[in-house]
């Protein structure tokens, strides 16, 4: 059982905040460069939003990772660090195919750009979709000229969106551990 860090673990891990801070960015850039694009539709000036967001979760992620490795550095203990890579694995994977699943039903091509689609039509929408119930995404966005609030409620497109960024967020922590965790494993045994 992990106890409370003490003051001088909590001053090492304040003096170190930064070094933290540079690792989560780097775990970040190869989880984010290789494995998960950026979530839909928050370029701009909400892309650095959700970036120093998953810098923050990534660093406290790593810090608490670096206390736990601190106390639980015993050799006994390399199977529990194994196992804790194994099932981090497993739910970051199960996150990152989650992911790209939403990806698929809740986004659609737009011309050169991807919009995110709600899962409710609107009145209109579905007045428009009585005579052509066999229609794709790509076709109502054509046909609304791309306005997708004038197809699905802004509640619905609110949804998938908040949906989309919780999945993307939750694979970050996931992959941190599981490299964290055989990281660590590995070190134990050797």
């Amino acid at each position: 059982m992990l106890s409370m860090p003490s003051q001088w673990q909590l001053a090492t891990l304040k003096k170190n905040w930064g070094t933290l801070t540079q690792i989560a960015i780097w775990v970040m850039a190869i989880i984010g460069s290789f494995l998960l694009p950026p979530p839909l539709e928050f370029s701009g000036a909400g892309e650095k939003g959700w970036q120093h967001f998953g810098q923050f979760a990534t660093t406290v992620v790593v810090g608490l990772l670096l206390v736990a490795g601190r106390r639980l550095k015993l050799k006994r203990y390399w199977l529990s660090w194994s196992i804790f890579a194994g099932v981090s694995l497993i739910l970051g994977v199960s996150a990152f195919f989650t992911y790209q699943h939403l990806l698929y039903v809740r986004t659609c091509p737009y011309f050169s750009e991807t919009k995110i689609i709600g899962t409710q039509y609107t009145n209109q929408a579905r007045h428009y979709l009585q005579s052509r119930p066999d229609m794709s995404c790509q076709q109502l966005l054509l046909d609304f000229t791309g306005r997708e609030t004038d197809i699905w409620t802004a509640r619905s497109i609110d949804s998938s969106r908040t949906i989309l960024s919780m999945v993307y967020v939750s694979c970050l922590p996931l992959f941190t551990f599981a490299l964290f965790g055989i990281i660590q494993a590995f070190a134990l045994v050797g």
